[in-house]
């Protein structure tokens, strides 16, 4: 498995079929997945957006870690990374890549300056034990409510 930092403009295609996968895995379905590129690209070319991939011999897309980078607002000299996105694909789970693309994310954004992350975990898709297990602490838990038709 190759892991390494890509640009979105160069993912955007290999990220589709994984985004819509990763949507029907863990999100309210009264939530449509309609994705911004335009947003994604302009953060990537802002030097907000952090993808970390994980690819396997053949070039594959097996996982992505999406991840915007800025200052937090109530912390100042605090540059905090909150993940956006995190997925492994089903056939290449139990391997440890989710793990390694936690580990080969934390080390790329502290080269860059980061030194908070934030990881938001889905409740369908649970991976507490693994940010725990890392060093992470829950810290808040957010409820979402649709409001849209």
């Amino acid at each position: 498995m190759q892991y390494q930092a890509e640009h979105y403009s160069d993912l955007c295609e290999a990220l589709k079929p994984l985004h819509e996968t990763h949507w029907r895995e863990t999100e309210n379905d009264k939530v449509p997945l309609k994705i911004n590129h335009d947003y994604f690209h302009g953060l990537d070319a802002s030097g907000q957006l952090m993808t970390m991939t994980a690819r396997d011999e053949q070039g594959d897309l097996c996982g992505y870690a999406m991840w915007m980078a800025g200052e937090n607002p109530k912390h100042q000299g605090v540059l905090m990374a909150t993940n956006i996105s995190f997925y492994v694909i089903p056939s290449a789970r139990g391997h440890w890549i989710g793990i390694r693309l936690l580990a080969e994310s934390e080390a790329w954004l502290k080269s860059k300056g980061v030194n908070m992350m934030g990881l938001c975990v889905k409740n369908k898709a649970d991976y507490g034990v693994l940010a725990e297990r890392e060093g992470y602490i829950p810290v808040e838990t957010v409820w979402t409510k649709w409001l849209g038709e």
